[in-house]
């Protein structure tokens, strides 16, 4: 039997809110998966891909439960795409940060900080 992902309703969300922000965005499904431990795409890759309707930039959207952290894959990533100009997110249940405004709790310790 598969197990819920907890962060399904998240990924719900964020997507429901981009959206209304004027975004095309799309759920990218990529981690591991089943006891093989498939990964699909690479590591770091963002829970939601995208771009905006009106000035056409790259979305990239990360989604973390409360008290979770990005992996320094996840971060090394978003600071690429950000210094790149793409429009760059963390999503969590209290709302999005743009990359810059991440939380310090939020970012990851050692290697790509």
């Amino acid at each position: 039997m598969r197990r819920a992902n907890p962060e399904t309703p998240l990924y719900k969300q964020a997507i429901e809110w981009f959206t209304a922000a004027g975004y095309h965005c799309y759920r990218e499904n990529s981690g591991v998966r089943g006891q093989g431990r498939y990964v699909f795409g690479f590591k770091g890759k963002p829970d939601i891909g995208g771009f905006n309707r009106r000035n056409g930039k790259a979305l990239y959207v990360e989604c973390k439960r409360e008290g979770e952290k990005l992996t320094p894959e996840q971060w090394a990533f978003l600071s690429e795409a950000w210094t790149h100009r793409c429009d760059v997110f963390v999503y969590t249940e209290k709302g999005q940060y743009v990359l810059p405004e991440v939380p310090e709790r939020m970012k990851p310790t050692g290697k790509g900080k």
